[in-house]
């Protein structure tokens, strides 16, 4: 949002926009969100804002069975990954 898309001034702007609009991840490497301790102690972002979108993270993980199997089949996701199919 703010190298590519040039719609925030700074990090901390595009963390608070993409949490604003529900984006829960900041992928690929996290360098926004990283910004959120410091945002919500400064009350430029809520803590409930932070708390929805962890708690919608670990449901997906939840569901995906990361709990419970936290590693991939590295072998199996090449084998499916950029085929024909």
């Amino acid at each position: 949002l703010k190298s590519i898309h040039h719609i925030a001034d700074d990090l901390e702007g595009a963390a608070k926009r993409a949490l604003d609009a529900g984006v829960d991840a900041d992928l690929p490497d996290g360098i926004s969100y990283a910004t959120l301790t410091k945002a919500v102690q400064e009350g430029r972002v809520s803590e409930a804002q932070v708390d929805l979108a962890t708690r919608r993270m670990l449901e997906l993980k939840f569901r995906a069975g990361l709990f419970e199997r936290p590693y991939a089949d590295a072998a199996q996701a090449a084998a499916i990954t950029n085929n024909a199919d």
